[in-house]
């Protein structure tokens, strides 16, 4: 029986190791990209506005691409709040190492000069659940976060 927990568990770490290690890195590239998108975007806005000795026929065009940049700027700066991108990056980073530790464990305890895995097997599923259920907590309480600032904003 033991043998048959310990596929399992296994399989189970080995199933949110590649989820975490993929949204992980999405999360890292979205940050990455609304962080640079908006900095894009401010600075292209201020060299729009900043821009001297143009003739007078091109000044309402410019004004309004600094108008329309800056407008992006508010839509991605939301977007970037909302989501969240880089809490959940260092989230699913702090979540995958844990479970990279959880696996090592399982593999060091199958080793033919361990004992008692029954028992063990039990507490590293139990070890599976905390990890799994801390982040679960983390992403629903930013969501909790994200509702009562709406609420309170209205």
């Amino acid at each position: 029986m033991p043998e048959d927990k310990a596929t399992f568990l296994a399989g189970e770490i080995d199933r949110h190791i590649e989820w975490f290690r993929h949204a992980r890195l999405v999360n890292k590239r979205r940050a990455f990209a609304s962080r640079m998108g908006i900095t894009l975007l401010s600075a292209a806005t201020t060299v729009v506005l900043g821009f001297q000795g143009v003739s007078s026929a091109a000044i309402i065009p410019m004004k309004n691409a600094a108008l329309v940049l800056s407008a992006l700027v508010s839509l991605l700066s939301t977007w970037e709040g909302f989501f969240s991108h880089r809490a959940l990056w260092v989230q699913y980073t702090a979540t995958l190492a844990r479970l990279q530790g959880l696996r090592a464990d399982l593999r060091y305890m199958l080793s033919p000069q361990s004992e008692s895995k029954d028992s063990a097997l039990d507490a590293l599923h139990l070890r599976l659940a905390a990890i799994l259920e801390e982040t679960n907590t983390f992403w629903f309480g930013m969501r909790k976060e994200e509702a009562l600032k709406d609420r309170i904003g209205k």
